[in-house]
Parts: C-alpha cells; structure tokens; sequence
C-alpha cells in the first residue's frame, strides 16, 4: 500500500472507530475505484491509537472506574446500591452493556459475513435508508430527561437489545450506542461520555483480537516504517478532533449531519450496485 492509501484507510477506520461510519461501505469504494485492498496491520496500527487516544481524552473517567473496582473488591459491602459511588454506577452500568453487546457481535457478525445477500451493495443502500429513519425516530423520540447522574441499570436492557442490530457493518457500534442512549431518554453530554467509554472498550476488545494475529513489529515491517508513522500520526490527529468536535456540536446538531451521511451511503451504494452491474 502506497502511504495515501494507509493514511486514507486509516481515516476510514478511525472514523468507523468514533461515529456512525460504515468501513465495509468505505472499504467497497476503496476496492472498487482506488482498486486497493486495506491490510489487517492498518487495522491493528489505528485500533492501537484509538485505544491510546481513548484512554488520554477521558484518562480521568477510566481512573475513576479503576478505583471503583479496586474499592468494590476491597470492600464488597460498597456495592450495594444505597452505598454505591457515581463511578461504582458507570462502571457496572458500562460492564452491564458491553459484555453482552460484544459477545453478540462476536457470535452472530461471522454468520452475516457468510450471507452474500446481505452484503452486496443494494442491502447496504437499504439499511442505510433505515439507519437514517432509525436515528431521526431516536432524536424525536429523545426528552433528554436523564444527565450524566441519572444512571439506571435496568437502561442497560433497551440498549442491549438495540446493539442487536452491530450484527450488520451498517449498524456500527457509535450508531447503536447513540440510538439506545437516546431512545432511554439521555441527554446529548450523557450519550457523548458514555458511547465514548464503551466504544474505548470496544477497542481495546478489538485489539486484543487482533494481537492473536499482528505485532507490533510485524505491523511496522508490514506497513512500512514511515507509512506507519503517517498513520499513527493522521489517526491521532483525526480521532482528537473528531472527539472535541462531537463534545462541542453533538447536542446542537441533533444528530441531522449523520441522517444526512446516511443518505449519502445509501444513494452512493445504489450507484456502486448499478456500477457492477
């Protein structure tokens, strides 16, 4: 790969990293008018600096979750939901979710992969359409009652249920984590700091994943050392702009820039199937 193709793919996937971006859609347009093919090392490179850039931007949320499971291990009594601390709530409420949302992914994201129908580009153009509906019906839906202190675990279960739909590389993790926080009535500052917390965990999942199959040092000698540096690089400065730009815009955008993305992936995934036809 040529360095404008790691830099251009490792975009794409940070992006799929952060917000409702599709990669297999990117990945289709790279395949089909670039003509390339991403590597499993770019994968691994941009996963890495997203678990960095994750854990830097919201050190302080992940420090506080640390210590509230060194204290619920240290004193067992503290779990209790009358002695709980406000980090004891996030990091079960954030547990509750993720565990069951990765091991769906895990399980059933294989069997869809298998199923051409489902992935040719005319399917993709329609669960587009959907996600565009899905995520206008989320934000009317949304009353935007419950803030940054209001958890509930029993919320956990709604959201769950929406993550069924990860199963399809349209549905990607930001999607589904936004349209379960909204459909639960959170505000805009609680869906950005807790779809963030679990996308980090996401990420981390993913690239302990990954290392069964690439290193570090395989990775380098893969990409290439300065494609590499290049990609560290741009990913870096994409996934800390992306971030403070959701935590500054999120909540006046309504979420409109997205529905109107995917209505762009839908009609370009039209154009892409009557292409190869």
């Amino acid at each position: 790969m040529s360095t404008f193709q790691v830099i251009l793919d490792s975009i794409f996937r940070i992006l799929s990293g952060v917000i409702p971006f599709s990669y297999p859609w990117a990945s289709q347009l790279e395949e089909h008018f670039l003509h390339f093919t991403s590597k499993v090392e770019v994968d691994y490179l941009t996963t890495l600096v997203l678990c960095i850039a994750f854990f830097i931007y919201f050190r302080f949320d992940w420090l506080g979750m640390l210590s509230a499971f060194a204290k619920t291990i240290m004193q067992p009594k503290s779990i209790k939901p009358e002695n709980r601390t406000l980090d004891q709530e996030v990091l079960i409420f954030l547990t509750a979710i993720s565990i069951p949302t990765i091991l769906i992914h895990h399980w059933l994201s294989p069997i869809i992969a298998e199923i051409e129908i489902l992935n040719s580009p005319i399917t993709y153009g329609i669960l587009f359409l959907v996600s565009f509906g899905v995520l206008r019906f989320s934000y009317r839906w949304n009353r935007r009652v419950r803030g940054l202190n209001h958890l509930r675990i029993m919320d956990a279960v709604p959201i769950i249920l929406v993550s069924l739909l990860s199963v399809h590389p349209v549905f990607t993790f930001a999607f589904v984590f936004w349209v379960g926080f909204s459909l639960t009535n959170y505000h805009y500052d609680a869906i950005f700091k807790y779809s963030m917390l679990l996308l980090g965990i996401r990420s981390l999942v993913h690239l302990f994943s990954l290392m069964g199959s690439v290193t570090l040092r395989s990775a380098l000698e893969t990409v290439g050392h300065l494609n590499a540096i290049a990609c560290v690089v741009v990913s870096f400065a994409i996934i800390w702009m992306t971030i403070e730009n959701l935590q500054k815009n999120l909540s006046e955008n309504t979420l409109r820039s997205f529905q109107w993305f995917s209505i762009f992936a839908s009609l370009s995934c039209f154009v892409l199937y009557f292409l190869r036809g």
